[in-house]
């Protein structure tokens, strides 16, 4: 017992030291830093972006449509409107960027701007405040301030958006002789006549050095500088002020008798004044390619200009897209959960327009209070009309886009769904209270290698399955082999076995903090054995949680150790045999983007090691209380790691699976997605998304078993079991039925399951939707009772315990296996709701399965299904 104590006291002794040298280690770097920050602020502005001020396009083509043909259909470009429509030849099935039907004629100036673009531009100033966004119909088609050209098989608009001044053909300034000619031309042609002469005379001046009244005396010293002409001979003046109709006419009445935009050219050259504004002037372009059914919209971001006090910050692309007006039937599919729809004109006008990020926020973007992000784990989207319908799917920088859908309603008479793109990023600088303005930092460019790519699909079918048809289409077509049929015979089961928690224990009166044993290898071999032979289990994968490092708060992946107390590496060997010879799979869990936890001694340096915000800053992850929405007292932050670290010590975790040879579960890969603003070395958003995927791709293409969290659109394709899937959503307002848009995408060829059931938050709700989604099950079980767990933050596993909940498993698997274990080698062939809150989902060899969401029982069409149940009939 005493050498016990004087072991436990050593220990101590060992922490307190440890501790002290952490302490003297913050100060000393924090001084370090502080000097350097302020020698540094005191050297430098904050710089934005050093973009230069573009210059503005013209067109100068015919007026005839600029078309381009694949197969059956053509695309056709107005080059007056630059709207765009896609035809199908053989059924005249239409879609366009700006439909007849939402352009009605008792429009408000300001609506009727923003249903007119094709374009829409959000920008703020250098100090991060954001000014009302340019509607390119304003602020470049109506100007004519944008170029269309035609090479090859691709259309090009170049647009550029801003508030200048429209450009009209007529003389600016004029030669009094060359003038006086027009006059008589105009008086002589078949458009104009006298009167229309003496008009467009009176909107000019005529100055003569000699003829100078007294009245403009003054006047004449300013035009003298700007039109230094006028000292040699007479010259008219265009008058200023006038009216948007008198330039037309007067643009018309020269234009009529020839006079070209090369005559406008040469006399502007007379005035001396260069046009100048404060207002930015943007370059965006736009190219369209299409192939058959398909069409291609990019936004190159090195053709993307902007002036350097003005970072431009968002992009939405043909924003009214085959918008449908407030008498249209139809609906749009989003990707909440595994899909919804939103019915046209469904009359929520209370309840807030639907938006939701595609793989959930920038988690390298600050955060400061606790709110719900809406996430997304694929993107595409689409719009129905009935007979006809298309998808949208954004294939490049999809990690940038924002999903947007409205219905019909006063400020936006219209139902339409697109995509909005963030471009230059920015952070507000924490300057204390020494400065009350903001101040923000941007990145300093954007990234010129990338580029905004939207595919759509136009189909002569209306119907949601038709649409989730032509994503699988398309997802095999872009992966080829490696989205290919599995070949499982029975349900595949996630189990999930939590090994170690970590616990505050008092030793001699002082807390430390130390593993807490779970269920150990022994337990977790024991476990296994029983889904074996007591439930008869056989398509398992058995991911181990909490196994290293700590525990499940576990410390940075710098090395993958066992938890001693869980019976270290012999223990888990054994493990890993035993469920090996019952045919199960292993995968074990890591973190592997972020440092909970962790200090030098675990081989983690925050200054060093954690990414960077935009400002510079450590990316630090706070938690908050979900009841007072405020920071949880005595938790400590974690970091996200530096981009170069987390493929490190990704390529850590899978080299450990390597060497027990199981395969490897990512907690946060295929999940969670963030930029690195590391000045020295930044890594866009975008850029992390194509590391993560090409990691995936290695994988799978090594034969590696490979588990996921979630499964974000870019990692389904290479992973072998996605779990937690998401497969409802959330219960937005302003939709009005969940589908299983992916999951008829994907099944068959990749196995997916919901929640852990016994910790869901509605067990039944969850097994529903398993069931009408083709997901197999997860389970997450320890050993030890939930008692253990008091006193600690894992109150979430209180439902784990295995022996509690091994019965309920029984009932529910047994049943699950033998009524849909033949199914998940199939794709499904239809899905619909032939009741509100009855589905019906079909596969391919004709199993029907019917789930009845309701809390009273389904009687109709031959079929019966008790309240809150499913059945299969085959």
């Amino acid at each position: 017992m005493k050498k016990k104590v004087n072991q436990e006291l050593k220990n101590e002794k060992n922490s307190k030291i440890k501790q002290f040298l952490l302490d003297m280690i913050a100060p000393v770097v924090l001084l370090g830093i502080t000097i350097a920050l302020f020698v540094y602020g005191n050297s430098k502005k904050p710089v934005t972006n050093t973009i230069p001020m573009p210059d503005m396009y013209s067109y100068e083509g015919s007026e005839d449509p600029i078309t381009l043909e694949s197969g059956d259909y053509k695309l056709y470009v107005d080059p007056l409107t630059t709207y765009i429509t896609v035809e199908n030849k053989k059924s005249g099935k239409t879609w366009t960027s700006n439909p007849e039907e939402i352009l009605t004629a008792d429009l408000t100036d300001e609506i009727a701007n923003k249903l007119k673009s094709t374009l829409i531009l959000e920008y703020s100033n250098s100090v991060g405040a954001t000014i009302d966004p340019y509607y390119n119909y304003k602020y470049s088609i109506e100007k004519s301030i944008y170029d269309i050209q035609k090479n090859g098989d691709v259309i090009t608009v170049n647009y550029s958006i801003g508030d200048v001044a429209k450009t009209y053909i007529c003389p600016p300034v004029c030669l009094a002789t060359e003038f006086e000619d027009y006059l008589k031309k105009i008086e002589a042609s078949e458009s104009g006549g006298t009167k229309i002469m003496r008009d467009v005379k009176g909107n000019y001046k005529k100055w003569d050095k000699d003829k100078v009244g007294k009245y403009d005396v003054d006047q004449f010293e300013i035009i003298k500088e700007r039109y230094p002409k006028v000292l040699e001979e007479p010259i008219y003046v265009l008058r200023d002020g006038l009216g948007k109709t008198t330039m037309e006419k007067t643009e018309r009445a020269f234009v009529g008798i020839g006079y070209s935009e090369e005559d406008y050219k040469k006399d502007k050259e007379l005035d001396n004044q260069e046009a100048s504004s404060n207002k930015p002037i943007f370059n965006v372009t736009i190219q369209y390619k299409l192939e058959g059914n398909k069409l291609t919209v990019t936004v190159p971001f090195d053709k993307i200009e902007c002036p350097a006090d003005y970072p431009a910050i968002g992009l939405s692309i043909l924003p009214y897209f085959d918008a449908a007006g407030k008498d249209t039937t139809g609906f749009m599919v989003v990707p909440e959960g595994g899909g919804s729809v939103i019915n046209f004109n469904n009359g929520k006008t209370a309840m807030e327009a639907y938006a939701s990020k595609i793989y959930g926020r920038d988690l390298c973007l600050t955060k400061d209070s606790l709110v719900h992000d809406p996430i997304s784990t694929f993107g595409v989207i689409g719009s129905s009309r009935g007979d006809h319908s298309y998808i949208c799917i954004p294939d490049g920088c999809s990690s940038y886009a924002t999903i947007y859908a409205d219905i019909y309603r006063q400020k936006s008479p219209c139902n339409n769904i697109y995509l909005k793109y963030d471009l230059f990023q920015r952070e507000m600088y924490d300057m204390g209270s020494q400065v009350s303005t903001a101040i923000y930092k941007y990145i300093d460019e954007l990234p010129q290698d990338e580029k905004i790519t939207q595919t759509y699909v136009f189909l002569d079918k209306g119907n949601y399955v038709d649409m989730a048809e032509a994503y699988r289409e398309h997802l095999l077509k872009e992966y080829g082999s490696y989205m290919s049929k599995n070949s499982d015979s029975s349900t595949p089961v996630n189990v999930e076995i939590i090994g170690a928690a970590d616990k505050t224990e008092q030793i001699l009166g002082i807390p430390v903090n130390r593993p807490l044993e779970l269920t150990n290898f022994d337990e977790a071999s024991e476990i296994a054995n029983d889904l074996k032979n007591s439930v008869g289990m056989k398509n398992v994968n058995l991911k181990l949680v909490g196994w290293c490092n700590g525990g499940v708060k576990q410390t940075v992946l710098s090395s993958a150790s066992p938890v001693s107390k869980l019976g270290g590496k012999s223990g888990l060997k054994s493990f890993i045999e035993t469920a090996k010879g019952l045919g199960y799979n292993v995968s074990l869990n890591g973190i592997v983007m972020y440092a909970i936890d962790s200090d030098l001694f675990d081989g983690f340096f925050s200054f060093t090691d954690a990414a960077k915000t935009i400002p510079q800053e450590r990316m630090e992850i706070f938690k908050y209380s979900a009841v007072t929405f405020a920071l949880r007292e005595g938790t400590e932050p974690y970091y996200l790691l530096h981009t170069d670290l987390i493929f490190k010590y990704a390529d850590n975790l899978v080299e450990t699976a390597d060497n027990y040879g199981v395969g490897v579960s990512f907690d946060d890969f295929g999940k969670d997605l963030a930029a690195d603003y590391y000045d020295d070395k930044f890594y866009s958003r975008e850029k992390v998304k194509s590391l993560q995927s090409d990691l995936f791709k290695k994988l799978r293409d090594g034969g590696k078993y490979v588990v996921i969290n979630s499964g974000n659109e870019y990692a389904i394709p290479y992973v072998d079991m996605i779990t937690n899937m998401d497969l409802k959503g959330s219960d937005y307002s302003i939709l009005d039925e969940n589908i299983p848009f992916l999951e008829f995408a994907i099944h068959g060829y990749v196995n997916y399951t919901g929640e852990s059931l016994n910790i869901s938050g509605d067990m039944s709700e969850e097994l529903l939707y398993s069931a009408a989604y083709g997901a197999g099950l997860s389970f997450t079980y320890m050993k030890e009772s939930p008692f253990t767990l008091q006193d600690t933050l894992y109150t979430h596993y209180y439902g784990c315990d295995y022996d509690a909940w091994k019965s309920y498993m029984v009932d529910i698997y047994s049943r699950y296996e033998k009524e849909l274990g033949h199914i998940f080698n199939q794709k499904m062939t239809n899905h619909e709701y032939i009741s509100e809150g009855v589905s019906c989902t079909t596969y391919e060899d004709g199993t029907k399965v019917y789930v009845n969401f309701n809390f009273v029982p389904y009687n109709g069409g031959g079929v019966s299904i008790p309240a809150r149940d499913y059945i299969v009939k085959r």
